[in-house]
């Protein structure tokens, strides 16, 4: 059973199974997301953060834990979460900038019960 809750403050709060793998699909979906590595300890701002970028997607059309967690300029900022897709499913760090979801590499970290949630968030429109 994965994790539902995400964040220090429990800012991404997915509702079921069900939810999180089909986030997990819609986020392999790199012309509706980016997911980027911004080092703002260059900046002498705060810490370094992951930011899941809402690029292109229709707002409605996202599962509610995105909805409720996006914030100013439609991201969702969440270290824990994105440390989670490139530690437990595949994601991969371009070492500049970007961090994505190749949807065959991802998809076999999702397991079988939930691979038509997965399959819907990836093919969602």
């Amino acid at each position: 059973m994965v994790k539902l809750l995400w964040g220090r403050a429990g800012q991404l709060r997915f509702a079921d199974q069900e939810e999180y793998y089909f986030s997990l699909g819609l986020l392999c979906n790199s012309s509706w997301f980016n997911i980027v590595y911004e080092p703002n300890r260059l900046t002498n701002s705060w810490g370094d953060a992951f930011r899941i970028q809402c690029a292109n997607c229709p707002v409605g059309l996202l599962p509610q834990a995105f909805q409720n967690a996006l914030r100013s300029q439609y991201r969702i900022n969440n270290n824990e979460y994105v440390e989670n897709l490139y530690s437990n499913h595949n994601f991969v760090y371009d070492g500049v900038k970007y961090i994505h979801g190749d949807y065959h590499s991802v998809r076999t970290t999702v397991p079988e019960s939930y691979l038509k949630n997965f399959d819907a968030g990836y093919n969602q429109q």
